[in-house]
């Protein structure tokens, strides 16, 4: 993980490999409506953050899924990027994959 707080300005990233899931990780960068130490700045922050997840593997999900499914065999590996966007302090967030 790396971030960076410089005034009201925040970045990082974070990665992490899961033995037997897959890969994962996360950037973001925003902007503190406020000093950092004021928790009303943190409420009111705006930026976006992308989370990706790479090589999921699909088998172990099979548990997870209602039995009424009728699902036997799950294979395969699957990837998503979700992206989180807050424009304005008081707005909420948008999201897009």
């Amino acid at each position: 993980m790396d971030a960076t707080l410089d005034g009201e300005h925040i970045e990082g990233s974070s990665s992490a490999v899961v033995e037997g899931m897959g890969a994962f990780a996360a950037t973001w960068s925003g902007e503190l409506a406020g000093h950092a130490a004021q928790l009303g700045s943190w409420r009111g922050i705006t930026g976006e953050t992308e989370i990706q997840a790479t090589d999921i593997e699909l088998a172990p999900l099979r548990h997870l899924l209602p039995k009424a499914a009728r699902i036997q065999r799950l294979a395969g590996k699957a990837f998503a990027i979700l992206r989180v966007e807050r424009l304005a302090p008081k707005s909420f967030p948008t999201c897009a994959s």
